[in-house]
């Protein structure tokens, strides 16, 4: 029997089924990079049971081992191997929570089950009425709430205003899709069930959503504009997969709440500063120091960026040489990484050799096309200064181009080669470990760290329309004062308490 080219057979693949099995083949090729081979890694290159079942679905398809091995950076025994596991029902994968590989068992039965899932209504980007989808469907046929360990249902009415909320945030997406794609460097589905499907990319951008439809109804007041935002996230929150989401935003819906605003803010970086020079924990402390140039210049991470500029140098007709077609395998020295935080280069940073400091970084932003200079680089940590010229000492001993790459290096968290997949793993990691580090009833992601450049700079005084122009010396800026006040304008309590106050003083001078 003939066997047909890879290439057809993946074309069969459902768009999930495709991203699944891309997934995969950037992993291990992270992993041969890395490592040498995969067996050298010392772990197993799947990490979920629906990588497995797609790998199944091409063993189905009777697909040429040889080729699907060289897609993926394995050998055809390694596939061959695989499926015979696969049969076995029972294979090796990563936990990556853990950090260790475990044996599971399955059935072929189960595969199927699974595959029949990534094919279906949810797997869609856009749907055309919000109740194709299957979250949306479970909760229409059974409306159950969960009050003091006892089954009680949603009514009718609040069913319906629970769907509301779903359209109209869903409606907003398919709305503002090129302006959300800009911003967040990814395609935003409006499909509820790949919001749940994936919260740790999700939830953030749905808070954020959500704050953007309040704002643009209360603009101008604050009492309507937080109960606006409790509403929303409430009612999302009655349907099973989105009942953990907001966790620390808001209270019951029922009271009188001022939704908190997700990020780190001054008193966080002190007690973040203090755990770390306690700890004595060299990867905690390679961390603190990213994670506060981060703050400091206020840049992306840049992930996005590497990809788009593959994207545009193809459109331009322009043949890239073939270690580009993977940008997140580049190492951080190499100069193509050239934007937002991966992209900071020490040829764009100014040293005073006579006082021992960095005094100026600029950062390049491919998204808007601008540099973006940082020079208060003590705000945050007035040790910034002082701590960068010590990397850079390093960084020209050992001939490193990176800052990011120079600091890792330097606490002896890497060796010679640092990829850009390796970092965004390792620097998601510790940004999830944050919350229970410092006490926080919310999750910190790597783009809250930007938005807390915002915060810290409100509560040190600096004017936004300062803070936001990219040439004053606070960093990488925004197109506008809107975006700002949407997305990255997070107030603490501290600093609002504080306004408060002032105002009472002011209102009780006046009228004395």
């Amino acid at each position: 029997m003939v066997k047909k080219p890879l290439e057809e057979h993946i074309s069969k693949l459902t768009s999930e089924e495709k991203k699944i099995l891309f997934s995969l083949r950037d992993r291990i090729h992270q992993l041969n990079q890395t490592y040498g081979s995969v067996a050298r890694s010392g772990r197993s290159p799947f990490e979920s049971l629906e990588e497995i079942a797609v790998v199944w679905k091409l063993a189905r398809m009777k697909v040429n081992y040889g080729e699907l091995g060289k897609l993926l950076g394995v050998s055809k025994v390694s596939v061959f191997r695989w499926i015979q596991k696969i049969k076995d029902g029972k294979i090796a994968i990563y936990n990556r929570e853990k950090g260790v590989t475990e044996t599971i068992e399955f059935t072929i039965d189960q595969l199927e089950n699974i595959l029949k899932e990534l094919s279906k209504a949810r797997a869609k980007k856009h749907l055309s009425v919000i109740t194709d989808s299957k979250v949306i469907q479970d909760f229409v046929k059974n409306p159950v709430r969960i009050q003091r360990s006892k089954k009680k249902y949603y009514n009718q009415r609040q069913v319906l205003e629970t769907l509301k909320v779903f359209e109209t945030i869903a409606s907003y997406i398919k709305e503002h899709e090129e302006e959300l794609r800009n911003r967040y460097e990814i395609d935003i589905p409006s499909n509820p069930d790949l919001w749940a499907s994936n919260p740790n990319q999700f939830e953030e951008i749905i808070a954020d959503i959500i704050t953007t439809i309040c704002l643009e109804r209360y603009p101008s007041n604050q009492i309507k504009y937080n109960q606006c935002k409790a509403v929303f996230m409430g009612r999302m929150k009655r349907l099973r997969p989105f009942r953990e989401w907001f966790k620390g935003m808001i209270g019951r819906v029922t009271n009188r709440i001022s939704p908190k605003e997700a990020t780190l803010y001054l008193k966080d970086i002190w007690k973040f500063r203090k755990i770390v020079e306690e700890s004595g924990d060299r990867d905690l402390e390679a961390f603190y120091w990213i994670a506060i140039l981060h703050i400091t210049v206020g840049s992306r991470e840049g992930y996005g960026s590497i990809k788009n500029k593959v994207l545009d140098l193809k459109a331009q007709g322009i043949q890239l040489p073939k270690q580009y077609e993977n940008p997140m395998s580049l190492d951080l020295d190499d100069e193509f990484i050239d934007s937002s935080l991966i992209g900071i280069k020490w040829k764009n940073i100014l040293v005073d050799t006579r006082t021992r400091r960095v005094i100026e970084i600029k950062v390049f932003e491919r998204k808007t096309g601008k540099w973006a200079i940082a020079k208060y680089l003590d705000l945050v940590d007035e040790r910034l200064p002082s701590k960068l010229y010590e990397f850079w000492e390093y960084a020209r001993k050992k001939g490193i181009q990176s800052v990011i790459k120079t600091i890792l290096r330097y606490y002896g968290i890497a060796k010679d080669k640092v990829s850009v997949y390796w970092f965004k793993e390792w620097y998601r990691k510790h940004c999830n470990k944050l919350q229970e580090l410092l006490d926080l009833p919310y999750k910190i992601t790597p783009h809250r760290l930007r938005s807390a450049h915002v915060s810290i700079l409100a509560e040190l005084r600096i004017p936004l329309e300062l803070v936001l122009d990219h040439n004053v010396g606070f960093g990488v800026g925004w197109e506008d004062l809107t975006t700002a006040k949407i997305f990255y304008l997070r107030f603490s309590r501290t600093l609002i308490e504080d306004y408060l106050r002032k105002a009472y003083e002011i209102k009780k001078s006046i009228l004395a």
